[in-house]
């Protein structure tokens, strides 16, 4: 008893900080008094309504008080002037469906009734910003990089919602809310398909033949929707028209806004039918390659060539975070590779432009030059694949390799080129001809010094392709 005494002087002493303190110091004292406690309400008398915090085409969101744990709600009403026809079923539905959705990315729902003749439920209120106000606050496409993490939780969170059978159909940032401590919260699961339900309001098609809610619009937002959606083909929106929806987002993530734009729904409804946006890698060419890899796939127009489920697409951005935190460019692999670029791409300019001037004496370097070429054309070559797959197949020790190969080679080639000087220079037949020693005697040192420069360019070539290539890895 007297730990409980401390424990509810600790919370008197915090006062309105901590709501949860606040009641059950009150319990506490109402127990000490000896008087008996009120009924505990139910219903609808168990929220006191507050301020609105949201509106939609449906319902009206209000901040509640839930009296029976002094918490706060999210209470969601249907608007009395809906009342009748197929809204009210739309709208059980709706409950319905976010309350078997039992995930951390989804609010869970508390009750659900009727007051005043209009249906409601209530749901955790979630406390944060939504994604689109996180897009708008950024200033800079790193920062808005740092959402990708989210995006991640999104599509997590649509996994365990297609394993259900339950297909969103409206994916977009003012749906995704971030919470304050880490959360991530996929919201209104109004116009959400349900695999099976064929009777559902959100199911039915309306006069001309258009996906659409009760009032004849649309089902979702254009600016995200997927071209079997645009196109209203009921059997064809699936979980790869979220996959679509989840590409969209990353699309705006990576070049600062949505897919689609236009000044009315029509035009846009019409770009989505054609998937007429302009190419992520036009938009957004310094964003990492992976990043831009895995939008293309998530957005093709034909739903066969997307990520066959949102858990795949999750798995994608799982590997980009992975990669980007293993291969870290501020390590002593990003150091050397820095480095390298530098100093390799200078000697590599320099030996290269002599090596140029001495091309037209090739064939004079002796045949120990063509090892020192064949090294490098196979060195360079890897580079060049390593860099278009963006170091994908772990390439570099082979391309480091060939390096050495090539300096080897020139080293060997340069060692027969002294060798031949030696013997010249040792031959008393040779040495009594002084036209015949000079001659031998410049042919030498041509292979030589051609050797030595063509072994020092093509060993720095190699260097500098590599260090570009793993700078590409680096940024990917």
């Amino acid at each position: 008893m007297a730990d409980d005494d401390a424990l509810a002087a600790t919370w008197q002493l915090r006062g309105d900080l901590d709501p949860l303190a606040r009641t059950l110091t009150e319990a506490k004292a109402v127990s000490k008094a000896g008087a008996a406690p009120e009924p505990t309400p139910t219903g609808a008398s168990r929220y006191e309504r507050c301020e609105e915090i949201g509106r939609g085409g449906m319902g009206i969101v209000c901040r509640a008080i839930d009296k029976q744990f002094s918490r706060d709600v999210a209470l969601k009403q249907m608007r009395s002037e809906l009342a009748g026809g197929g809204y009210a079923e739309r709208f059980a539905t709706e409950c319905l469906i976010t309350g078997n959705l039992e995930h951390p990315g989804i609010p869970a729902v508390y009750e659900r009734g009727e007051v005043d003749g209009s249906p409601f439920y209530t749901m955790r209120r979630v406390r944060g910003r939504t994604l689109k106000e996180a897009l708008d606050q950024s200033r800079s496409p790193d920062e808005r990089l740092t959402l990708v993490s989210a995006l991640t939780r999104v599509a997590q969170t649509l996994a365990y919602a297609h394993s259900r059978g339950v297909v969103h159909r409206d994916i977009k940032p003012s749906n995704i809310v971030l919470g304050d401590f880490g959360e991530t919260f996929v919201l209104d699961w109004g116009v959400a398909k349900v695999r099976g339900l064929v009777d559902s309001p959100a199911n039915r098609i309306s006069g001309d033949g258009s996906l659409a809610t009760l009032d004849g619009s649309v089902v979702g937002t254009p600016s995200y929707m997927a071209p079997e959606q645009a196109e209203g083909r009921i059997d064809a929106t699936d979980e790869r028209s979220d996959v679509f929806a989840l590409g969209a987002l990353l699309y705006h993530i990576l070049t600062g806004g949505p897919p689609y734009t236009g000044s009315t729904s029509d035009e846009l409804v019409a770009k989505a039918k054609r998937s007429d946006f302009e190419s992520i890698h036009k938009m957004a060419p310094t964003a990492p390659r992976s990043l831009r890899s895995i939008c293309d796939r998530a957005m093709a127009h034909n739903s066969v060539d997307r990520f066959r489920t949102a858990g795949e697409m999750a798995g994608a951005l799982e590997q980009f975070t992975a990669n980007a935190v293993a291969h870290q460019d501020s390590g002593p692999v990003g150091w050397f590779a820095r480095a390298v670029t530098v100093f390799s791409g200078l000697l590599a300019l320099a030996s290269v432009g002599v090596f140029i001037s001495l091309l037209p004496r090739f064939r004079e370097f002796g045949f120990g030059a063509y090892p020192t070429l064949g090294f490098t054309i196979i060195g360079l070559t890897l580079s060049g694949l390593d860099f278009a797959t963006s170091g994908r197949y772990l390439l570099g020790p082979l391309i480091l390799a060939m390096a050495a190969a090539t300096f080897l080679a020139g080293f060997l080639a340069v060692s027969v080129g002294f060798d031949s000087v030696l013997a010249f220079a040792l031959d008393p037949e040779i040495f009594e001809s002084p036209d015949l020693y000079r001659g031998h005697m410049t042919q030498g040192a041509r292979e030589v010094i051609g050797n030595i420069t063509l072994s020092a360019a093509m060993t720095m070539s190699q260097m500098f392709a590599w260090a570009i290539a793993r700078r590409r890895a680096l940024r990917s």
